[in-house]
Order: structure tokens, then sequence, then C-alpha cells
């Protein structure tokens, strides 16, 4: 494995997003998704019930299960009739419960998704809080996202105006290749060969809808 020469860019854009620009050129074999862009959103529960909760769409037909080390098996799995399926627009906290072993395994959604080739090549990611009418829409040239529900948080944590984190009480997607892409070769390849170039963008947007 050598180096990866290159930059990363952050970019707001305006008071509605944000970007995120990464490129480099191999000098020797590597694998790509060096760094992934990760945003986290938080403000109330999401759990179902009580009280508001955000919905989200994700173009996704394929997850990446997890052993209980929380390391992908090697299968891409289809998100069909399982609580991953996100295809249409849903409640994160409507089956973060169900009884399904991939979710026991995580304490909820803790898992990498694969966008659907050549679906929506445009927005991947959508979310809403009918609560506020706060909106994101997520646009990414990387294949795939973790989608992680902050199953770990324990209320030990205190944030702006007090608010204290208790489990579950935000979300947070980041864009990536598959993980362990270099040791699964049912993987969708990361490989970067020498002189190859590396370029990836994400770019979030936020808006309101009532």
């Amino acid at each position: 494995m050598g180096r990866l020469p290159g930059e990363a860019h952050g970019v707001p854009l305006d008071a509605e997003g944000a970007e995120h620009d990464a490129e480099g050129k191999a000098e020797a074999l590597e694998h790509r998704s060096l760094l992934d862009v990760k945003l986290q959103v938080g403000g109330g529960s999401f759990e179902l019930p009580p009280g508001p909760h955000c919905a989200i769409e994700i173009d996704a037909d394929r997850y990446t299960p997890v052993d209980k080390g929380l390391i992908p098996t090697g299968v891409l799995a289809s998100v069909e009739d399982t609580p991953f399926d996100f295809r249409t627009a849903t409640a994160i906290g409507a089956r973060i419960g169900a009884d399904d072993p991939q979710i026991a395994v995580g304490g909820g959604y803790d898992h990498n998704v694969v966008f659907t080739a050549g679906g929506n090549e445009g927005t991947r990611v959508r979310v809403h809080d009918p609560a506020s009418g706060r909106t994101l829409s997520m646009v990414t040239t990387q294949p795939g996202v973790q989608f992680y529900t902050g199953n770990f948080l324990d209320g030990t944590i205190t944030g702006k105006g007090g608010h204290v984190y208790k489990q579950r009480a935000g979300f947070c997607l980041e864009t990536q290749h598959c993980p362990d892409s270099p040791n699964q070769s049912n993987f969708p390849s990361s490989v970067l060969k020498p002189g190859e170039e590396y370029k990836t963008s994400t770019v979030f947007t936020f808006g309101i809808s009532r």
C-alpha cells in the first residue's frame, strides 16, 4: 500500500447546504473511500411512540449484514421485506424495534446500504421532519451510505440548550464504499491502481416543507 496524495474540501452552499469534495492520484495499489462524509442530525426523539419523527427515503436496494462485531459478513442482501427497505419514505422509528436479527445486533440501524444501480443517480437520500418542516436531501457519487441511529448514545452528552442526547436522539449518514471492501470479494471493488485518480463529491441540501 502506498500514499494517495490529494485534497479534500468542504464548501458551504449559502445557508441551504454544504458540499464535500475529495480527490487524489494513487502512487501504488490503494483502496478508495479513504474518508467518508458524515452528517449528524439531532433534535428530539424520532422513536415511535411518542412524539414527532423523521421520515427517510433511501434509494438503496441492498445492504450489508454484519456479525456480532458489526463487521460486514460479505453478503449483499436485498432490502425487500426487511426493516432496511426505505425506498419509500418511512419513519425512522417505525421499524427500529423490529424482531430482526440485524436490528438486534446493531441495537437499531448501524448498517451500510448500497444504492440502487441505475436508479436515481441524483438525490440518494431524502429526510423530512414533519414537526418542524425541515428537509434534507443528499446527492453523492459514492456507492453507499452508513445509516446510524445513535444506538450508543446514553444520556451522558449534553448539547446546545441543555439538551441531553439519549439513545436514538439523532441519526448519522456517512457516504462510503462498502466497509471491509478489501477483504470481501463480493463487494464492489474499491481498488485504485497506480496513476488512477480518486474523486468523489457529496452535497447536503437543507430546506423547509410544511
